[in-house]
Order: structure tokens, then C-alpha cells, then sequence
């Protein structure tokens, strides 16, 4: 936009006597996503009204240091895991193969699934080391004063 303002005002300057400007072609570009998960209130199909937000996960501090731990959180399985003094959340769902992480293991940054052997990178949100093009899908996860938060969408 900034641009397009400074380009018109050039042309206005050196020619004072166009009325206007039309410029064919140029679309407005689509605004890019910003990556943010919604959370909001919304009503459920039976009615009744369901939270998707923040909700507390109970004794995730106690989580060793190279550790992965499923825990449920709202009847949805979530694999938990800690390098150094970091947290991580992701689905219990392989995008590989589909089976269940929960008794996935980590080897340095890689959680692996245990079922196909599939690694995915824990610090880069999910990125399969083996096949890029795949990915853990990460849930927000916020350590305050000890109690973890975690972010569910569409429970």
C-alpha cells in the first residue's frame, strides 16, 4: 500500500492535470494466515455448550528431563514431552502410519512412534526428520508457576 501511494503521488506531481488513476490487473493479495489457534466458546451438536481453551494438565511438572508421558485431557490423548527445561504437546496419532505415540520414545530431540519407527522433531513443532513433508500436530502448552496449560482445539 505504501507503494502504491508513493507511486500515485509521484505521478500526481509530475502530471497535475490527470483527474485519476485506474490500474488494471493488480489483485489484492489474500491476507496470510497468522498461525494462531481460535479459542472461543461454541455450541456442540447435542446442545450443550463446549470450551475450546486452556485447560490445566495435572502433573506434567513432574516430568523427567528426555521424559514422554500421554496423558488425557478432556477424553483426547495427548503425548507430552521435556528436553532440558522446555515442554511439548502433540497428538497421539502418527501422520505416518496412524497408530498410537503413547508409548512413543525420545532420542535426543526426535520422538519416536513406535510402531513404524517414524521421527519427528520435538523442538520444530512436529517435522518428520525422515519425511519432511509430515508432521506431529503441536497443541500450545504454557508453564506458569509450575502448572501447565494446554490449548485443545475442537474438543
Amino acid at each position: 500500500m505504501t507503494l502504491k501511494l508513493a507511486i500515485e503521488e509521484a505521478i500526481y506531481e509530475k502530471a497535475p492535470d490527470i483527474a485519476g488513476l485506474e490500474v488494471e490487473g493488480v489483485v489484492e493479495q489474500p491476507k496470510p494466515s497468522n498461525g494462531f489457534v481460535q479459542l472461543e466458546r461454541t455450541k456442540a451438536v447435542n446442545g450443550q455448550e463446549r470450551e475450546n481453551g486452556w485447560k490445566e494438565v495435572s502433573g506434567l511438572a513432574s516430568l523427567a528431563d528426555g521424559a514422554v508421558r500421554t496423558i488425557e485431557i478432556s477424553a483426547r490423548p495427548v503425548v507430552f514431552c521435556r528436553i532440558g527445561k522446555d515442554y511439548y504437546a502433540y497428538s497421539e496419532s502418527c501422520p505416518e502410519c496412524g497408530k498410537t505415540m503413547s508409548s512413543a520414545s525420545l532420542e535426543s530431540t526426535a520422538l519416536v512412534c513406535p510402531a513404524c519407527r517414524g521421527r519427528f522433531d520435538v523442538m520444530r513443532a512436529g517435522r518428520g526428520l525422515d519425511k519432511p513433508n509430515l508432521y506431529l500436530e503441536p497443541f500450545p502448552l504454557l508453564m506458569e508457576r509450575g502448572q501447565a496449560k494446554i490449548a485443545l482445539p475442537g474438543l
